[in-house]
């Protein structure tokens, strides 16, 4: 094998025939250095340090409905899990009854007897008493199997609730930072209103003194409407979001609305996550791990399929005893056993049971698909992820530098302005450009942020209960 190629350590080589899957894997990530460090991705969102999010994420984690269904799916699979473990032991089970009987003294009773008179018709009561045990030798590894895609199944319901986790994760982290980021937008308006307020008081004074035209007075009328015009856009998203982190967290949508409303800084990460080597990646992300998991329970449903083309052997017993009185039901005379092995062979089923191999050997091959997929889209989706974040960045130094500009050249066309050296048109233009700048970077800076969440999600962190545990365990076919 390349040393470029990665290979699950925890395939279950016996319930894998022909197979393991090897994916070309590059050795790093094209966007970092060829020997990156490993993230620390347990709790990544306290990197933002910001109480009122790890708050919610808690409430969260507590009261989350699609959390606590995949947890529920969890316990449903582990718990048919053991059900299928059962197999392995002898069943044993014991049943009794009472009834009363009328047999004809023309029939075949009559000719041979049983109980009660063999030469009438007269009603007599039976009573009977049993025991049954039974084992099925699993001499071709049938419930081994099956026991195997029962695990399998059940590691695969983990997984997928350490998915659901990681998407509940930046799903809050994502639309905390949207409440945040539309909050400093709402506060640039209010902040761009006022000065567009004393520009219209300003030119009304000019008009007043005949300085000015009228002309210029309806323009900056319309460019402070205009600006008024976006608030409701803005408060409406604000709203939005505080509902969105409501339901999130499992409570109805008003329950933090007087805890977010007043503003606060649009949270920011560090500048740099370093994002480690794929075969690390891989072995993290829960939905590759979950991908893993169905292809290993379909192999094992195909050696379950085909152990069911052969032979069964089991060994079964049964003691009981029958009486038609209650009384002597105990005695030697009423009681009856059998006990012997049994084979049951498969001679001529139409077809069935081939048709059924087959019909697991598509639905392996789905799984092994399947989880190529998943590995190829989880190296895209970092690396994606890591340019997005880094131009989101740049994007953010140049705005911020655009900020600055805008607002000097405001400044001077305000100032010309006031002095009657320079046009009202070149104002309103500074205006617009100065709101501009200085929206686009609040988006930047509210970007900037949500691509780091991607970053973060893309790692597949916020699963583990340590940084220790990350790494996928090695696993044993079952005995």
């Amino acid at each position: 094998m390349k040393p470029s190629q990665f290979l699950f350590s925890f395939v279950l080589a016996s319930t894998l025939p022909s197979a393991a899957i090897a994916v070309e894997v590059p050795g790093s990530f094209t966007r970092q250095s060829p020997s990156p460090a490993a993230p620390n991705l347990n709790q990544w969102w306290q990197s933002f340090q910001d109480p009122q999010l790890d708050a919610l994420i808690n409430d969260a984690l507590a009261g989350n409905p699609t959390l606590i269904s995949a947890a529920a799916r969890v316990r449903e699979a582990r718990a048919r899990r053991l059900a299928t473990v059962g197999d392995y032991w002898p069943q044993l089970g014991v049943g009794g009854g009472v009834s009363r009987s009328l047999r004809s003294a023309n029939g075949q009773f009559s000719q041979f007897g049983n109980f009660g008179p063999t030469q009438s018709n007269e009603a007599f009561n039976l009573f009977d008493l049993a025991l049954d045990a039974s084992w099925e030798i699993d001499v071709f590894g049938k419930n081994r199997r099956l026991v195997e895609a029962a695990s399998a199944q059940s590691d695969a319901a983990e997984e997928a609730r350490r998915n659901v986790l990681i998407s509940l994760l930046a799903e809050i982290t994502s639309n905390y930072v949207e409440l945040r980021g539309l909050q400093n937008q709402l506060g640039v308006l209010n902040d761009n209103l006022g000065s567009q307020k004393k520009t219209l008081e300003l030119t009304q004074s000019r008009l007043q003194a005949g300085l000015s035209p009228e002309l210029v007075v309806a323009q900056a009328e319309a460019q402070l409407a205009i600006t008024k015009a976006q608030l409701p856009l803005v408060e409406s998203g604000i709203a939005a979001a505080i509902h969105r982190l409501g339901s999130l967290t499992g409570q109805p949508a008003g329950t933090y609305v007087k805890t977010l409303e007043s503003s606060r800084p649009i949270p920011s990460g560090p500048s740099h996550v370093p994002a480690g080597l794929p075969s690390e990646l891989l072995q993290r992300r829960p939905d590759v791990r979950q991908a893993e998991r169905n292809f290993a329970a379909a192999t094992a449903q195909v050696g379950a399929a085909r152990a069911a083309r052969f032979p069964r052997f089991s060994i079964g017993a049964n003691i009981g005893w029958q009486s038609t009185e209650w009384k002597s039901l105990t005695e030697r005379d009423s009681e009856n056993w059998t006990v012997g092995p049994k084979i049951s062979i498969p001679l001529f089923t139409g077809g069935k049971l081939k048709q059924n191999q087959k019909a697991a050997e598509a639905v392996r091959d789905e799984a092994q698909a399947d989880w190529d997929q998943a590995v190829l889209r989880a190296i895209e989706d970092v690396e994606s992820s890591l340019v997005a974040y880094r131009q989101s960045q740049n994007r953010l130094e140049a705005l911020r530098e655009a900020v600055k500009a805008s607002n000097r050249s405001y400044e001077l066309a305000n100032e010309l302005y006031k002095n009657g050296l320079g046009d009202f048109l070149n104002v309103l233009e500074a205006q617009r450009t100065k709101l501009s700048a200085q929206e686009q970077v609040v988006i930047g800076q509210r970007q900037a942020s949500l691509d780091l969440i991607k970053l973060y999600k893309a790692l597949g962190g916020g699963w583990e209960e340590s940084p220790a545990s990350t790494k996928a365990p090695v696993r044993s076919p079952a005995k």
